[in-house]
């Protein structure tokens, strides 16, 4: 019987990781196959300088600030840091290491930080938002806007709006991809 519940154990805490097949996975377009159509306005020439990571404009923010913020795209726990139908993204601190840096091999989406403390991971996180003129969110993807890919390192200028919920978006005015 001890064998057994083993063996149950066992099985439950590999499934609990990183598998190399999520149901909902998309095809890896870090090589920058996907073309945004997002106006090429918001893309900035040069890095701006005083950027500071994720985690300190969550904690720090607040609605209206205009901030300058660095973090690798990703989301945790989920496959597509990219929304659906708008140009919006999810930029993870950079002290959070993404599965396959952290000895995890194999890990195909690594920029879902599955293996990551999901605490962590609420507060190192921060939704990045594309708007037209009148504040609506541009109704393209940001994906491989200028090498905007999952796990690239950006740097972005906008506004702060934090909800009470402590959920911070940035209305972003400019990004920087880094080499």
């Amino acid at each position: 019987m001890k064998i057994a519940a083993s063996l149950v154990l066992v099985v439950l805490v590999s499934l609990s990781g990183c598998s190399d097949s999520h149901p909902a996975a998309k095809p890896n377009t870090q090589a920058g196959t996907a073309v945004s159509t997002l106006p090429d306005s918001f893309k900035l020439s040069a890095e701006p300088s005083g950027a500071v990571v994720a985690s300190q404009v969550r904690a720090t923010a607040k609605t209206g600030d205009n901030v300058v913020i660095v973090g690798r795209v990703g989301r945790y726990s989920v496959v597509d840091p990219f929304a659906d139908g708008f140009a919006s993204f999810t930029i993870v601190d950079q002290k959070m290491k993404p599965c396959g840096e952290d000895g995890m091999d194999g890990c195909k989406t690594p920029w879902d930080y599955c293996c990551a403390d999901a605490d962590e991971m609420k507060a190192s996180t921060v939704n990045i938002e594309f708007r037209d003129a009148k504040g609506k969110p541009h109704s393209t993807s940001a994906r491989g806007f200028h090498g905007i890919v999952p796990l690239a390192t950006v740097v972005v200028t906008g506004k702060a709006e934090k909800d009470e919920a402590g959920n911070l978006i940035i209305a972003a005015t400019g990004v920087f991809v880094r080499p």
